[in-house]
């Protein structure tokens, strides 16, 4: 039989909140910098050295603008269907039936002959 000590499930825990932290951290910082961006070049002079004779500013802008709206989309569906998720869950807490490890002594039932 194989045990798993609680330091080694400590230790997984804590990679994954570290690993959702950098994670997070990086969408947040990736929205600021594409925000600021886009709000330092708003009024540039256009050069018309892009690709195809356009602004490169505009088009970076553009593809800028495109990603941050992109996100905007994934986290709104993810936060509704989250808040979705939680509500099942409290409307039917009440039916609700405990997962886990349950043990005689957890449950104080006494056994009799």
């Amino acid at each position: 039989m194989h045990y798993t000590s609680q330091t080694n499930i400590n230790n997984r825990q804590m990679a994954k909140r570290l690993a959702i932290f950098v994670f997070l951290l990086c969408f947040i910082m990736v929205s600021i910098f594409s925000q600021t961006f886009i709000m330092a070049h708003a009024d540039h002079k256009h050069d018309q050295n892009g690709a195809h004779g356009s602004c490169a500013a505009c088009a970076e802008m553009q593809n800028t603008e495109n990603m941050l709206k992109q996100l905007g989309v994934i986290t709104g569906g993810a936060l509704s269907v989250f808040a979705a998720i939680f509500a099942v869950a409290i409307i039917f807490k009440s039916a609700h039936t405990p997962i886990g490890f349950q043990t005689l002594a957890n449950l104080k039932i006494r056994m009799n002959n």
